[in-house]
């Protein structure tokens, strides 16, 4: 795997936030192992190196946390069952949490705003409000604990 720099441009970030989604989404309807899953991936969707690390950086980094991430996702959804919520907006807000939660890098009002944008391209037309939503009662509820935190936590 590549690992990201430490700078990457917003550009590419955006366009990694979009693979991302794009790999989860796709995952999310097999069996198939996310590691080599990926590697096919980029044979299909090839991508600048910038844009790869980071996309990559995303998706190990929601797969190692994927639990602690799903708990505060299906904390913060009201009147919804997890099964209710789509597949590409699951994916999108898996995306967002873990950038609000993780990457120091990464201020929670950005994460929300990219998944809003990721949302408009991809999910249902009610998905924007209800990505919102979810993710700013996640950021109001002090859910955004740090990764020394979940460790502590046992997470």
């Amino acid at each position: 795997m590549s690992s990201p720099k430490a700078k990457t441009p917003h550009r590419a970030r955006r366009l990694a936030r979009e693979r991302a989604l794009q790999f989860l989404y796709g995952i999310a309807f097999t069996e198939d192992a996310w590691e080599p899953a990926l590697d096919a991936f980029w044979d299909s969707f090839p991508a600048r190196d910038a844009v790869r690390a980071y996309a990559e950086s995303l998706v190990e980094g929601i797969h190692t946390h994927v639990d602690a991430i799903d708990e505060a996702i299906t904390g913060a959804i009201e009147h919804w069952t997890p099964g209710r919520v789509g597949q590409v907006e699951w994916a999108i807000l898996r995306v967002a949490v873990y950038e609000m939660r993780y990457p120091a890098d990464v201020p929670a009002g950005v994460a929300i705003n990219e998944a809003i944008e990721l949302a408009k391209k991809y999910g249902a037309d009610d998905a924007p409000r209800f990505i919102n939503g979810v993710l700013d009662r996640i950021k109001k509820a002090g859910l955004l604990i740090s990764p020394e935190t979940d460790v502590e936590a046992g997470i």
